[in-house]
């Protein structure tokens, strides 16, 4: 039912404005994509970065999670 609606309001689009549409979408989804390669990348430095701020606050290295306080 959705589907039928669908075709009917694709088929009554000219082909410009679909290419058009289509060539807008395709950039959207691209930046998205782009955007979340980018927050990936940095959440993996602030990671890493997290990870040796740990290393060089315990006063053992290799001991793992300490308990205690916890912030």
């Amino acid at each position: 039912m959705m589907g039928d609606f669908v075709l009917e309001l694709l088929s009554t689009r000219s082909t410009q404005e679909a290419s058009t549409m289509d060539r807008a979408a395709s950039a959207g989804f691209e930046g998205i994509a782009q955007m979340l390669l980018e927050q990936k990348k940095l959440m993996d430095a602030l990671e890493s970065e997290n990870r040796e701020l740990r290393r060089q606050l315990s006063p053992t290295s290799g001991s793992g999670h300490r308990g205690g306080h916890r912030g």
